[in-house]
């Protein structure tokens, strides 16, 4: 625009101007720490009571006059592609069409639906392109199969290779409780150890196959702990003969974390659309609706607690246990088929991997932990399991990969040392005490949470310091000192085991409005 700090949209339709709401966005480019585009939204709302067509245009105001845009890009939430001429969308007797310069909105019955359905799947045979001709007979057996749905579908899921997180807590308890008022289906690799387990509790389809995508398109809601591209378009590039089934299935964000800090560029509304995303503090609610980066209101975030919490139980033994997080940036791309992201070189020369190699192996904690009989457990973050021979770990540590099982690693440790992990907060949910061992912490981005006044534990920077720290709270039994327990008092919302139910009752409450 010519004048940047003001640019001036507005939709006209049939001779009516409509004008816009600005909306602040987080997206920016930027060089040499100068920011040189950034998005800007802009909201219009089009009154449809008296409406029978009408065709819309965009503007934009300049000073040397009012300019009409030429080309229109269908963002990926959007319900229709300019790839296909005959593309619509229908709801509630309103049909929303388009092409690469304008779109339409118009009455129109069922009879018009039907006709605009065939007319779609027509061009989808003639043009005959990757996966069209496909989708013909997906979208005629989607509609077969909508004729049979006698209750809502909630696809349910953690990640493609494997579940034991928050989705696969909230599965077995609509499984049981549920009263079969929905459908609930989990979905994980078919290759996954998990996969058979599953099976036997309730309705189980492999992430990513045929299956998966067919009931996608005729599902209520898809529920995970996770928000990869794929939960909400596992179609991918070749969408657009979807595009107009896709906006039915509602994504409900369980998370697989405490959110502690400003993740708005990844998990706003225009990236990833959350209809209802799943917090367990006040304080991390708050800070999502405080943000603006999110975009997203009230009625989108649940205070509910989280449905892994439920199944948290006690089995002490004498064992501490070391699980960081991992590091974007040591890492190149991401493949959505396994939810696998691929190592860079250098790995081994990292800081990263220097300390936690240097603490793994340190002589003097490994010898004062045989003393005093404890076992040191070490679990890499998930990201990590197809390199875990990446590490070397002497015989009194025990390392875990995808055997482990976190509920049985937070019961049975009496200690937690992570770096930044959200684990953290399942640990502290069972009043157990946390050290951070933050050697790299000014490359981490803190938020509304600072783990020196706000966490659960001493925050130490360097490994001397951390392997001190351990060796001092296994002398000591490892108790929780009454500093850090009042903090964990202070932080959850809840300390019951109705998470699930809450998290529940939301999703109905949601379905009904």
């Amino acid at each position: 625009y010519l004048d940047v700090q003001k640019p001036d949209i507005y939709l006209k339709g049939s001779g009516i101007v409509f004008e816009g709401e600005r909306i602040e966005r987080t997206e920016k480019t930027k060089i040499a720490g100068t920011t040189v585009m950034e998005r800007i939204g802009f909201k219009f709302v089009i009154p449809l009571a008296d409406v029978k067509t009408m065709q819309f245009h965009f503007y934009c105001r300049t000073p040397y006059g009012n300019v009409r845009m030429r080309r229109i890009r269908y963002g990926k939430f959007f319900p229709i592609s300019d790839e296909i001429a005959s593309n619509y969308f229908w709801k509630n007797g309103w049909k929303l069409w388009g092409s690469r310069n304008r779109f339409f909105v118009s009455a129109c019955g069922k009879q018009g639906h039907l006709a605009s359905e065939l007319a779609f799947l027509k061009e989808l045979w003639k043009k005959n392109k990757v996966g069209y001709r496909k989708a013909v007979f997906a979208r005629l057996a989607c509609h077969v199969l909508k004729w049979f749905k006698r209750k809502p579908i909630w696809l349910i899921c953690d990640k493609a290779d494997r579940a034991d997180d928050n989705g696969e807590a909230f599965f077995k308890y609509v499984q049981k409780f549920g009263h079969g008022k929905v459908k609930p289906i989990f979905l994980v690799g078919k290759g996954s150890k998990d996969y058979k387990r599953l099976s036997k509790i309730g309705k189980t389809v492999p992430y990513m196959s045929w299956r998966h995508k067919q009931l996608f398109l005729i599902a209520d809601c898809i529920i995970s702990a996770y928000s990869h591209n794929e939960i909400d378009n596992p179609f991918f590039e070749y969408n657009a003969p979807y595009r107009n089934l896709m906006q039915n299935c509602k994504f409900i964000f369980l998370q697989h974390g405490i959110t502690k800090a400003d993740v708005s560029k990844s998990l706003n509304r225009h990236h990833k659309n959350i209809s209802g995303f799943v917090t367990a503090a006040e304080t991390e609610r708050n800070s999502i609706l405080e943000t603006p980066g999110y975009q997203y209101n009230e009625k989108n975030i649940w205070l509910t607690g989280f449905p892994r919490h439920d199944y948290l139980y006690h089995n002490e033994k004498k064992a501490i246990v070391i699980m960081p997080t991992w590091r974007q940036r040591l890492f190149g791309g991401y493949s959505a088929k396994n939810s696998r992201w691929t190592l860079k070189e250098g790995f081994r020369e990292s800081e990263y991997y220097l300390f936690y190699q240097g603490l793994l192996n340190h002589y003097r904690l490994l010898k004062r932990a045989q003393e005093l009989g404890y076992q040191i457990n070490f679990v890499p973050h998930p990201i990590l399991f197809p390199y875990i021979d990446e590490f070397s770990v002497p015989e009194p540590v025990k390392m875990w990969g995808t055997e482990v099982v976190y509920r049985d690693m937070f019961a049975e440790n009496q200690l937690l040392v992570t770096d930044f992990s959200s684990v953290a907060f399942d640990f502290a949910y069972l009043r157990k005490p946390v050290l951070y061992a933050q050697f790299d912490v000014s490359n981490y981005d803190e938020g509304y949470f600072n783990d020196v006044h706000d966490g659960f534990g001493e925050v130490e920077y360097d490994l001397e310091s951390t392997v001190n720290r351990i060796i001092e709270y296994m002398e000591n039994g490892c108790q929780l000192k009454d500093k850090y327990r009042e903090r964990i008092e202070k932080f959850f919302a809840f300390n019951d085991q109705n998470n699930c139910k809450r998290v529940y009752e939301k999703i109905m409450e949601m379905e009904r409005a």
